[in-house]
């Protein structure tokens, strides 16, 4: 596996670990979350389990379903030269 695909699923972790800690935390059943979002049940569960990785548009929508919003950041892959 590449670097770059180590981060990717990192990244997958990460985002799969908040949502699932932030449902838990409030009580919220994945069916319950799934009806928040409009989203279907099996989605959130995939997601939870990384079996798929969310598009922006469903993160975003499962994100609101928990009181939340996604925010992205880039950054550089190498710090800027000294001129």
């Amino acid at each position: 596996m590449t670097k770059r695909r180590r981060a990717l699923k990192q990244l997958e972790l990460q985002v799969a670990h908040m949502l699932k800690d932030l449902r838990v935390r409030q009580g919220l059943t994945r069916v319950e979350l799934a009806d928040r979002a409009g989203r279907s049940e099996s989605g959130v569960e995939a997601i939870e389990t990384l079996s798929r990785a969310p598009s922006l548009s469903y993160l975003e929508d499962v994100a609101a379903g928990l009181g939340y919003k996604p925010v992205v950041r880039l950054v550089p892959l190498k710090a800027p030269r000294e001129p």
